[in-house]
């Protein structure tokens, strides 16, 4: 049976110097007071398109999740500190626009995957840090729920958990000696988590062989320390693409849905 799940695309949401940002929504055709997923596509920063988490989004709106998935700047266009900006003004949207498309704005969840869990748990972790705030935007990008597939959450280098974040050409942190420890440490997550940090599930597969399994594992530590709560899966095989695999998909969907079950 064909999942009954409405589909809205192209919606803009923020204007940029380099261009309007659109996002598309995935609701169920009915409901109200719904939560919602904000799922952020990955690419090293320096590519990826909307449209990548549709599978996801469909399969969790027949679950009966709004979910929203933004374009976000790169880094031909912006730096992460922008980057990060985009996506907390895309939950933004979601939360002052929770009524129109039947949202319940205290049950927002944001997902990413690589570079979009970074992005996810990085906009989680600062949501009222001012050189990220979005200019313009009174509604809180504040989020109840935090979900990483495969990411980097330490991108001050110099440790196995900070692999997968480095420069390949195209420096996404810039500055050099002092002003540029300050700058990778600001888009760190783990240097970000606090009592207030929400419920976060962190996925990665141990066979990863772009971002290794140890940069989950710092933040779980990071996490714990702190005593937030933190729920993990990390399967012996399925490389950084795991939860778009065939054979794990749909155990990665089945586990992400019981932790915002509980979550939101």
């Amino acid at each position: 049976m064909a999942p009954d799940v409405s589909i809205t695309r192209d919606v803009t949401f923020r204007e940029t110097d380099a261009g309007s940002l659109a996002l598309d929504v995935y609701e169920p055709t009915d409901g109200t007071d719904r939560p919602a997923v904000v799922f952020l596509y990955g690419g090293e920063w320096r590519g990826g398109q909307k449209g990548r988490f549709a599978r996801w989004a469909v399969s969790f709106a027949d679950r009966g999740y709004v979910c929203i998935e933004p374009t976000y700047r790169l880094a031909d266009e912006t730096t992460l500190q922008g980057m990060v900006t985009d996506v907390k003004t895309a939950i933004a949207w979601v939360r002052a626009n929770a009524s129109e498309w039947g949202v319940d704005p205290d049950r927002i969840a944001v997902a990413g995957h690589s570079a979009g869990a970074h992005l996810a748990v990085l906009a989680a972790t600062t949501p009222d840090r001012d050189e990220t705030a979005p200019d313009g935007v009174e509604a809180s990008p504040e989020v109840a729920a935090a979900i990483g597939f495969s990411g980097v959450y330490d991108l001050r280098g110099g440790t196995e958990a900070s692999e997968g974040g480095g420069d390949d050409g195209l420096d996404i942190i810039g500055g050099t000696g002092d002003k540029r420890e300050r700058r990778a440490a600001a888009v760190s997550p783990v240097v970000h988590v606090e009592p207030e940090t929400p419920p976060t599930f962190l996925a990665h597969a141990h066979d990863d062989g772009i971002v290794p399994v140890a940069a989950s594992e710092q933040l779980v530590g990071v996490l714990q320390k702190e005593g937030r709560p933190v729920t993990t899966f990390f399967p012996e095989t399925g490389g950084h693409e795991f939860l778009f695999s065939t054979w794990s998909v749909a155990e990665t969907m089945d586990r992400t849905a019981d932790f915002l079950e509980t979550s939101l």
